[in-house]
């Protein structure tokens, strides 16, 4: 039964430590993003991807894995950026709409908004692991 336990201590152990090595190894990133739709059509859209200036400090609170060859994460976003986006939607998307009639002629403007967060990236051989840290 004791040899149960210490099998069990050590691969929680060996688990912790590769999720903490994963996060202090990797490359830390500031992404926002913000698209405004008008009548059902996208008017403007924009990404924001940079390095952090400072590390990111917190806790990894989800993940998303890329297949990919390159380490330029903004062509990566770009191209996966329905993957990604589907990502950032379950975390925390700030919605904001508005809806006029003028004259009989309805008009519709909608923001969505995900605030800038600290994100670390991890590039082992072909996969890109993005980590949202809060």
């Amino acid at each position: 039964m004791r040899g149960s336990n210490a099998s069990r201590s050590l691969s929680l152990s060996i688990c912790t430590l590769s999720i903490f090595s994963t996060l202090i190894l990797a490359d830390d990133y500031r992404i926002g993003y913000r698209a405004v739709v008008k009548d059902a059509l996208l008017v403007d859209e924009k990404l924001n991807i940079s390095h952090s200036m400072t590390p990111c400090i917190g806790k990894a609170e989800s993940y998303t894995v890329f297949n990919t060859t390159s380490r330029d994460l903004s062509k990566i976003i770009k191209d996966n950026r329905d993957k990604f986006y589907n990502f950032l939607v379950h975390q925390n998307l700030h919605v904001k709409y508005n809806s006029k009639t003028v004259n009989s002629i309805s008009t519709t403007l909608t923001t969505l908004t995900f605030p800038t967060e600290c994100f670390k990236v991890d590039f082992k051989g072909n996969l890109a692991k993005i980590t949202l840290v809060k």
